[in-house]
Formats: C-alpha cells, sequence, structure tokens
C-alpha cells in the first residue's frame, strides 16, 4: 500500500516556506506522492479555505526541483476552468522536468461561481471534461499532428504538433469526485477512481 499527502498550498496560513519543508519531509519520510489542491478564482463568502491558494501546476514545478523521487499529482484538476491544451502543455512540461514523476487526477468540479468568474459555463462542465481527456490523450499519445474540434470545447486544433511528450509512456490518470457519474467517467477514461473524504464504511456500500 502507498500513502500519499497533500501540500499545504492553501489556506490563511499556507506559505513558500512551509509548502518545501512539507515537501521535502514527505519525500523523506517514505512518502508515495505529494498533492496540490486547485482552484483559481473564488469568491469572497465561499466559507472554504480556497480564497488563498498558490497555483496548482506551478507550485508541483517549484517542489520538482527541489525533491528527487517522489510522485506530484493535482488532487484534483478542474479541468472546466481551463483550456485542456494548456493543462496538456503544462503537465507534459512538468513530466519531463521533474523525470517521470507526474499523476494527475481530475474532475468536474463543484463550485458554480468559480466557474463564472472565470468564463465557462458550469451546467456543461462533465461533458466539458470528457470532451479535455479525449483531447488530452491525443496530445499526449498520438504519433503525429492532431486534429481536434470539440462540440462544447472551443477548441478547433488542426495538424497541431505536440513536443515534448511527457517523460512517461503513459502517465496515470484518475477521475475525482463522488458522483456516479465521476466513478462511470473513471471507468472510461481513467486509471482509477479519486474520491474525496468517503469514510471505509461508505466504500463497502457502493
Amino acid at each position: 500500500m502507498e500513502f500519499g499527502v497533500c501540500v499545504p498550498n492553501y489556506g490563511e496560513t499556507s506559505t513558500v516556506r512551509g509548502i518545501v519543508d512539507f515537501a521535502k519531509e514527505a519525500e523523506s519520510l517514505g512518502y508515495s506522492s505529494l498533492w496540490t489542491t486547485d482552484h483559481i478564482l473564488m469568491s469572497a463568502g465561499s466559507h472554504t479555505p480556497y480564497e488563498r491558494i498558490f497555483e496548482s501546476v506551478t507550485t508541483l514545478t517549484y517542489v520538482a526541483a527541489l525533491t528527487q523521487k517522489i510522485k506530484l499529482g493535482v488532487s484534483s484538476l478542474v479541468m472546466g476552468l481551463r483550456n485542456p491544451v494548456v493543462v496538456a502543455k503544462q503537465l507534459a512540461t512538468l513530466d519531463q522536468l521533474s523525470g517521470g514523476r507526474v499523476v494527475l487526477a481530475t474532475g468536474a468540479g463543484w463550485y458554480a461561481q468559480e466557474f463564472e468568474n472565470l468564463g465557462t459555463d458550469y451546467h456543461v462542465r462533465g461533458r466539458r471534461l470528457n470532451e479535455s481527456l479525449r483531447l488530452i490523450n491525443e496530445l499526449w499519445y498520438e504519433a503525429g499532428p492532431v486534429s481536434f474540434e470539440g462540440r462544447i470545447l472551443p477548441n478547433k486544433v488542426r495538424d497541431g504538433v505536440f513536443d515534448p511528450k511527457p517523460a512517461q509512456r503513459h502517465i496515470e490518470l484518475l477521475i475525482a469526485g463522488n458522483s456516479r457519474a465521476a466513478m462511470r467517467r473513471s471507468v472510461r477514461y481513467a486509471d482509477g477512481w479519486h474520491p474525496n473524504l468517503y469514510p471505509l464504511n461508505v466504500f463497502s456500500k457502493l
């Protein structure tokens, strides 16, 4: 069994020094993976600790330079807030720079106001995630130029050249979320399921 821990990249007490010390200590103690939490622009009064947060992928890139072997993941990246081509490029670059240590957990998202803050439609977030996963997989793993036209995504890729590819032949992909839709998405698109705060007695009933 392997254990991962979440980097304290959010909350009122989050600091650069705290992130650095935590990451180094986690690796020295033998944890298998480090994870950043992901939000971009919450609204005041959200009643969450995410109104102060260091950006997830940038933080992992900094941590990658300070560690040697621990895996690096986002738990979980809210794909609907982003252009999936940029996500694919960021994570492929991080995988190269870290020597093949990237893991990705991604979900549809849950905070509607954040979607509005970022100018994207909360109500199609599930379908947007599905299309994003298909596009990212093509960019990472297709041998030649990629062409893609989304139904939900605005992306219209024509003979897109994506290089460098990730260092790993296959980046482990997990689908986050506690819904049945997330479970179905895990089976269809991913290597595993990444639920949040599910007690063991609830797992036994699924």
